[in-house]
């Protein structure tokens, strides 16, 4: 600090002031990590059964087809502890579903991601 010319009080003002700002910093970054966009889920697994009324004398209407679905995720972060998530959904929007995870995949593959990953930095864990 002598170098920029300085003087002694001045120098320690500003020292004392940046390590209180690299500390903050850490301390928010810290608080960015344990939020929950950040937590590490795992998949852990999907179970399916599709669920149709082959036939009755009772219904005069064509019953549709449900798929059950039952998805597993692992946080690890937290002692490898398991949640799982059921859902009932129909074929339509299964296939829905479908495709817009491949335009998903397919768009994190291509080049405009490719260039916003190179700028997008993660933090230090």
């Amino acid at each position: 600090m002598r170098g920029f010319g300085f003087d002694d009080a001045k120098a320690e003002t500003l020292t004392r002031r940046y390590a209180e700002e690299a500390l903050r910093g850490e301390r928010g970054a810290a608080t960015r990590r344990g939020t929950a966009t950040n937590r590490s889920d795992a998949y852990d697994g999907l179970e399916w059964r599709l669920d149709a009324n082959v036939s009755s004398r009772a219904s005069l209407v064509e019953s549709e087809a449900k798929y059950l679905l039952k998805l597993g995720l692992a946080r690890g972060d937290d002692g490898g502890t398991k949640k799982t998530t059921l859902a009932e959904t129909d074929y339509q929007t299964l296939k829905a579903l479908k495709d817009a995870c491949e335009s998903a995949l397919a768009a994190s593959t291509g080049a405009h991601a490719t260039r916003l990953a190179r700028y997008v930095r993660r933090p230090k864990t």
